[in-house]
């Protein structure tokens, strides 16, 4: 409960709030130039157009527990089901947004080894990568979420942030969908700074 809590605690939480009202009105921003402008639309910026969409579901999904688990953190306790779709909802909101931005660097690789074949790729190649890439994700943890659900305790003191269930899977699952992604990320921008 906030009274509980540190001041510092409290006065980041009340900051997060407008931090993401101004993330999702540019995002919606974006959405709203490229269905202006469908012309925008190009094998090059339909990676920036993905990340818009998967941001304002994040957004839209979890961002709204996550508001309220700082201010009242028993709303999701005592109730399994939420409580489940909270913690799954953390795990790959977040990870979804990074592993666009792995895609991104990905993409500007294409460019850079296969440029002729960069030229000729269509639209729907970047399309197909997002959706890809998201189902690989959601593959890693969809596991994760069922065990959770079906051997997860949910008690008064529960805090639905995290989970006790599949500790070795949830170090490969960590590895394979945030670690791994995020080195190849850093370094492709320290190539391109090289």
């Amino acid at each position: 409960m906030p009274s509980s809590t540190p001041i510092l605690f409290q006065i980041v939480s009340y900051l997060r709030i407008p931090v993401i009202l101004i993330g999702v009105l540019a995002n919606i921003e974006i959405l709203i130039t490229f269905i202006r402008r469908p012309c925008l639309i190009t094998p090059f910026t339909i990676h920036i157009l993905n990340l818009a969409v998967i941001n304002l579901f994040t957004a839209a999904l979890y961002e709204p527990f996550a508001i309220a688990r700082y201010f009242y953190r028993e709303i999701s306790v005592g109730n399994r089901g939420l409580c489940g779709l909270v913690k799954y909802c953390q795990w790959t909101t977040g990870i979804m947004a990074r592993l666009q931005h792995c895609l991104i660097c990905f993409d500007r690789w294409l460019a850079i080894i296969f440029p002729i074949w960069y030229r000729q790729k269509k639209v729907s190649f970047g399309v197909k990568a997002t959706l890809l890439a998201l189902l690989y994700h959601h593959i890693w943890y969809l596991p994760l979420f069922i065990t959770d659900l079906a051997q997860g305790i949910v008690t008064p003191t529960t805090d639905c942030g995290f989970t006790l269930v599949l500790p070795q899977y949830q170090t490969v699952v960590r590895f394979t969908t945030t670690y791994i992604p995020i080195t190849l990320m850093a370094s492709n921008e320290a190539e391109n700074y090289a």
